[in-house]
């Protein structure tokens, strides 16, 4: 399942914001991202993790202080078969 953001807690705990936020068809939102990103598909939520990243981080550390690491997943280059894409005609 792909992962936008993991965060670990000290506790050695791990959270993630993934295509169950993201694809969610119900109101109710736990996920890491404190709802940015709840329902709002793939691309959509990608471009919440770029553009509203410090707002994100704010809402982690309000709801889990106790945070080690924040990892944001990049957009990944390969297809679902682990090959580079490449750009069509070319």
């Amino acid at each position: 399942m792909p992962r936008l953001l993991t965060i670990r807690t000290k506790d050695n705990k791990v959270y993630s914001c993934n295509k169950t936020c993201y694809d969610a068809t119900d109101d109710d939102c736990s996920c890491i991202c404190g709802g940015i990103n709840h329902s709002v598909g793939e691309v959509e939520a990608r471009i919440n993790c770029v553009f509203a990243f410090p707002l994100i981080v704010q809402n982690i550390l309000c709801k889990h202080p106790d945070v080690l690491m924040i990892e944001r997943h990049p957009i990944s280059a390969r297809g679902k078969n682990g090959q580079a894409r490449t750009p069509k005609g070319k």
